[in-house]
């Protein structure tokens, strides 16, 4: 008799031994978290309130740690996974909610993170920024508009994992998800390269925002990773729960992990020069308040104006993005600086 359960879902033992599993899962876990406390606590340090990128990065890491229970659960042995334990819980449906919320959540976070720091001094930038923003909400609705939902209806979500049909259309619909997470990653990324070549920087300091800002293109590496493996998985059949459910982890909590980096770039754009004349400074000795210290250290992509022939040096100096984000701070425009924890005065 034919065997119509879906490749993907077949309950079939893991190449990965649990113990492998179980110590991968929970590390990557752990990595995940230990940086995300580093972010929030480096932003409430330096500027006093979290902001709206941050709660969309927490957001991203609260969907990811279930991820890391459901590779947990699918483990263990087949026998018990076919026994119910493993339930709607490891279903797809279930994993969808988790994963592609967890993504896009990171997205919608690194697309306020960059208006924020100054992005919409561009008119041109602006609008792309609006149309990345845009397409990156479509493409999430789009995703779930790839799902079986008459077969759900008809036969139920569990018994649909082995309906033959679901099981050819499940690989496209995998692959086209796929193409809409690296597509948004590479308009997402395009942003802050677009403003650097815009911007009168030092070479130094421009290769150093370069690479901090090229940590996108990991999460992009690692979707692309995931995609070859779990379709190959597919047409040889072997492919096991477990192992997709690991990969699909390490997808999530690899965004997590390169939005925490991204925001910690503040840390590279005061040289060392100006750190030394600040602790030396009469004010800084007496106490700067922090909200003095977040205007001083706002300065982000830019100290200087953009490249400009229509702007004289100092329009261009009031458009620039810096003069942006102070300006935004000071009358904390509620879009661009959400004060999730209540900010102090």
């Amino acid at each position: 008799m034919v065997n119509d359960e879906p490749h993907e879902w077949r309950l079939q033992p893991s190449s990965i031994s649990k113990n492998s599993v179980l110590i991968a899962v929970w590390l990557i876990a752990s990595i995940t978290t230990v940086a995300l406390l580093a972010r929030l606590y480096t932003r409430y340090w330096r500027f006093t309130r979290l902001y709206w990128d941050d709660f969309f990065c927490v957001l991203g890491w609260a969907f990811s740690i279930p991820l890391a229970i459901q590779a947990t659960l699918a483990s263990g042995p087949p026998a018990a996974l076919g026994a119910g334990h493993g339930g709607f819980f490891l279903s797809r449906p279930m994993t969808q909610i988790l994963f592609y919320t967890s993504l896009w959540s990171i997205k919608i976070s690194f697309l306020i993170f960059f208006r924020r720091i100054g992005i919409c001094a561009l008119p041109a930038l602006r609008r792309y920024w609006i149309g990345v923003f845009c397409f990156t909400a479509l493409t999430y609705g789009l995703t779930w508009m790839l799902n079986p939902y008459a077969c759900w209806v008809k036969k139920g979500v569990l018994a649909c994992e082995h309906d033959g049909d679901v099981g050819v259309l499940r690989p496209v619909a995998f692959r086209i998800a796929t193409i809409f997470d690296v597509v948004t990653d590479c308009l997402i990324v395009a942003i802050p390269f677009v403003v650097l070549f815009n911007v009168r920087l030092s070479v130094r300091k421009k290769l150093v925002l370069y690479s901090l800002f090229s940590l996108e293109v990991i999460t992009i590496l690692v979707a692309i990773g995931r995609c070859v493996v779990v379709t190959r998985g597919m047409i040889s059949e072997t492919m096991s729960v477990s192992l997709l459910l690991l990969l699909t982890h390490v997808a999530a909590s690899t965004a997590v992990v390169v939005a925490c980096i991204g925001s910690l770039r503040s840390l590279f754009t005061q040289d060392a020069r100006t750190r030394n004349a600040k602790d030396d400074s009469p004010g800084y000795r007496s106490g700067l308040s922090r909200r003095r210290q977040q205007q001083i250290d706002s300065t982000v992509l830019t100290e200087l104006p953009y490249y400009s022939p229509k702007y004289s040096d100092t329009e261009s100096t009031l458009k620039s993005p810096d003069a942006i984000v102070l300006g935004t701070m000071e009358h904390n425009t509620p879009f661009d600086h959400g004060n999730l924890l209540g900010a102090r005065p």
